[in-house]
């Protein structure tokens, strides 16, 4: 009721609208851009810090470690792709093995951070799927393509999987994380993220052309003190 009467006293609160979705049981297909945005610009200054060494994060390094299995140790890649690149902490880990690395983002702030670094070749503002679509990244295509935390973000993953498809070189790698979900496809969380099962991303992956090589659990991070299951 809160919510209901935050959103009445102002309609643009994105994040509360997406909050009641998330109480109300609704599982969306994607949140709100302003409240992601909005959320992580907030985040950013302290979100490495935060991240590692409160939430126990390690995604980018099991990330790499699947790669190493499924690829070899030895495996280069000459054009990859970091959607939700955030601060740069997966552009980091694979930077060594790609020749080039683009990343993007919805949060300008985070972007910021990640540019310090002077990880990428190039970074990009902006909805993820808007990006894909650009004509040069349609014509050249991605070696590998990654996405860290992204899909906890996303409801509905069939468009971000056939977007990918799409720029991907014959042979390509498409590596990510997610919370996991037991029953069902996907679900708003209380915590505001998406989990989705199994079943379904192996569903999404032969509807798309994609074949499951590697799919391994493991602890995405704490909160709370509580372990946050999913899959890599």
């Amino acid at each position: 009721k809160s919510y209901q009467r935050a959103l009445q006293i102002d309609p643009g609160l994105d994040d509360v609208r997406h909050f009641i979705s998330a109480v109300a049981g609704e599982t969306t297909e994607i949140p709100p851009d302003g409240y992601v945005r909005k959320s992580f610009d907030a985040y950013a200054k302290r979100f490495d810090d935060h991240l590692t060494n409160t939430l126990g994060y390690k995604i980018p390094t099991l990330m790499y470690q699947a790669v190493n299995r499924v690829a070899g140790s030895n495996a280069k890649f000459r054009r990859a792709l970091d959607l939700g690149c955030g601060t740069g902490l997966v552009g980091q880990e694979f930077r060594d093995i790609v020749e080039q690395l683009h990343g993007n983002d919805l949060s300008p702030e985070m972007m910021k951070i990640a540019e310090r670094k002077e990880i990428y070749d190039e970074i990009y503002s902006g909805d993820a799927l808007e990006f894909i679509d650009r004509s040069e990244n349609q014509q050249t295509g991605y070696d590998i393509v990654l996405a860290a935390d992204f899909f906890i973000y996303i409801g509905n993953l069939a468009p971000i999987f056939t977007a990918v498809r799409e720029v991907m070189t014959a042979g390509g790698l498409f590596v990510f994380s997610v919370e996991s979900l037991d029953q069902g496809t996907s679900k708003l969380l209380l915590s505001g993220r998406y989990s989705q099962s199994e079943t379904y991303i192996r569903n999404l992956a032969s509807d798309g052309d994609f074949s499951v090589k590697h799919c391994n659990k493991v602890i995405v991070r704490t909160e709370r003190g509580d372990p946050i299951p999913g899959n890599i």
